[in-house]
């Protein structure tokens, strides 16, 4: 019969219980407890974050070079097409929260470097017909510049396909089109777009892009990157025409020598300048600059 049975708590599992219910009658007499609660658990998940970045840091010093950097199996970049994807409804997000640049984010500066540096190779040259943006993710600019330009087809490209489905339900223009799949296979058009993604890819990667950029008769490589202290070496990197080692900026993401490697494929720099942020991290910069084919 049910009302005869009986269960003694093990000692541990009672001690465990007047443990929590000793804190649970503390917080509820101690004042602002909840905001300390609160308080404590963003200063845990911040060191947690910091513990995971310099583990990456450590870890990516190691693979700057080699390995399939544009599969999804490769441990560059985003994992899979769902964290891809992710990324692409948090940038949407931005958007909808509206006033970019009064947002904790660098995408209101990276948005307003491509597209004023690719309007204003369109302003001056004529013979640009198709531009090409690898890594498009959330297809904001891409949306912007094809308002702006519609005598120029805008094509995007990702390496998922629900990330193209993705952009096709929320940007309808005659002049802009999303493929899926390896860039290599992609690259078409006069100018070559790319923005937040080489950062997260090898120096062999960087040099492979542009190397098939120019033998594919692209004359303008726009980028917008990250940059900053490096937490690698401690320094800001200093970019130059000359060839130098790529660095961790930090966790996942490397700091390539843009200026150096550009001019080794082929290309010149017409264009660049660092850019300060509103990123919460005040080291936060974007590196953004324009190559012509030589």
């Amino acid at each position: 019969m049910l009302e005869h049975l009986h269960v003694e708590p093990e000692k541990g599992a009672l001690l465990n219980y007047k443990f929590r219910r000793a804190i649970a009658s503390a917080l509820r007499n101690i004042p602002y407890s909840l905001k300390l609660v609160s308080a404590l658990k963003k200063i845990a998940t911040h060191l947690n974050n910091i513990y995971i970045a310099d583990s990456l840091t450590q870890q990516f010093s190691k693979r700057k070079r080699g390995g399939n950097a544009g599969d999804f199996t490769s441990g560059y970049g985003y994992e899979s097409s769902f964290q891809e994807l992710e990324a692409a409804e948090h940038y949407r997000s931005q958007i909808q929260q509206g006033n970019l640049d009064n947002q904790k984010t660098e995408s209101g500066k990276v948005y307003a470097a491509a597209i004023n540096s690719v309007n204003e190779i369109i302003k001056h040259d004529s013979s640009v017909k198709t531009v090409t943006n690898f890594g498009v993710c959330y297809a904001y600019l891409d949306s912007i510049l094809a308002q702006k330009n519609p005598h120029i087809d805008f094509v995007g490209i990702d390496r998922s396909s629900i990330t193209k489905f993705f952009n096709e339900q929320f940007f309808s223009l005659p002049n802009l089109s999303f493929l899926s799949g390896d860039i290599f296979d992609n690259l078409t058009g006069q100018i070559l777009i790319h923005t937040r993604i080489l950062v997260c890819l090898t120096t062999d990667f960087a040099e492979r892009l542009y190397k098939q950029s120019h033998l594919q008769g692209i004359k303008y490589i726009v980028g917008v990157e990250q940059c900053g202290l490096s937490w690698e070496t401690g320094k800001h990197y200093p970019f130059s025409i000359d060839e130098q080692e790529s660095v961790v900026f930090r966790g996942f993401m490397f700091i390539h020598n843009y200026p150096g490697i550009l001019k080794k494929c082929g290309y010149e720099l017409i264009k660049s300048e660092i850019i300060k942020t509103n990123h919460p991290d005040p080291n936060f910069r974007l590196i953004s600059f324009v190559a012509k084919a030589i």
